[in-house]
């Protein structure tokens, strides 16, 4: 096993600009440029795809002919306000963008089998996981291994979300007590492999006396963290970042981007044709530095039949976040 590999995941979902009551997909019909990038320079994508992305004829036509040819992975992205069944409480709050973690576990897990159904029936069995909005609490990790899940992609290092409302006001996680490097989570339905998206601090943290809103606004600013992760302020940066993970020693890179910022009239971060087109230029330039680091792409379940057995990796008990 090689030490280091990297991941290119695609949180695959709605068109964050439309009505939320739509649950419009247009921006599905930008996926195969991105997989044409990707082709080009030998990158196998993860697309964690949302329930409403999973029952669109054109993610249903790209996904099919992608899985067919050994080009990518496709995952499973839970977001409760688009996934059945609905409960009183959602129907009560139409407009809610809930956090997966806000739900009783039962509810969590009757959602997570639903949408499971629809991706399998299309397209085949799902290993890797990440929740809609970075809501996962340990809890899930025994749900999801249950379920036959090998990995687990949550967890938002020295983030915390618990600032942002879902159903309730402040309803999000914090990740403030983890760093970047991979775990395992163990439970009586076995084990699941944390991959951690890549954030790492830059300066001296602040998260530990910031309010957990402030500990969000610090890594906008680029105050406490830098996110392997393409944002209109970092485009230029993101090849240092490499350099960075890498003298760290990190032995995963885990680059994330939304499905909706390939399309400027589906995101408010990549708005106008010109941005995407720069956004499409750093994604070729962090795929090349990747490589030039010594970093071999694979997509989460590849990197999950390699590591899960790897008795060096640290363990958690999916009962706490200890």
């Amino acid at each position: 096993m090689l030490n280091k590999y990297w991941l290119f995941t695609i949180d695959t979902e709605w068109d964050r600009r439309s009505k939320r009551k739509d649950l419009a997909t247009e921006n599905l019909t930008a996926l195969p440029r991105l997989q044409a990038l990707c082709d080009d320079e030998g990158v196998r994508p993860c697309y964690y795809t949302a329930y409403e992305a999973a029952i669109s004829p054109v993610f249903e036509s790209f996904a099919t002919a992608l899985l067919a040819e050994g080009k990518g992975e496709v995952g499973t992205h839970l977001h409760p306000w688009t996934t059945p069944p609905f409960s009183a409480q959602e129907r009560d709050a139409p407009k809610a963008t809930s956090f997966p973690n806000e739900l009783p576990l039962v509810e969590f897990e009757r959602k997570l089998e639903q949408l499971q159904t629809a991706l399998v029936r299309r397209y085949g069995r799902q290993y890797s996981y990440r929740a809609g909005r970075f809501g996962f609490i340990p809890a899930h990790a025994e749900i999801l291994s249950r379920l036959g899940y090998l990995s687990d992609s949550s967890v938002t290092p020295h983030l915390s979300w618990q600032g942002h409302s879902g159903l309730t006001a402040n309803a999000g996680p914090d990740f403030r007590a983890y760093d970047a490097n991979p775990f395992v989570w163990q439970s009586k339905e076995g084990e699941l492999l944390e991959l951690p998206l890549t954030i790492v601090r830059r300066y001296k943290p602040l998260s530990k006396v910031l309010r957990p809103w402030a500990s969000h606004l610090s890594y906008r600013l680029g105050l406490g963290q830098f996110w392997l992760r393409p944002l209109p302020d970092n485009l230029i940066f993101l090849e240092d970042m490499v350099t960075a993970v890498a003298r760290l020693g990190l032995p995963l890179a885990n680059v994330m981007i939304h499905s909706n910022e390939l399309n400027p009239t589906t995101n408010p971060y990549f708005n106008t044709p010109e941005s995407v087109a720069l956004l499409f230029e750093a994604l070729q330039r962090l795929f090349k530095r990747l490589d030039q680091a010594g970093y071999k792409n694979v997509t989460p379940q590849e990197y999950a039949e390699l590591s899960i057995k790897n008795a060096s990796l640290p363990r958690r008990l999916a009962s706490s976040l200890d």
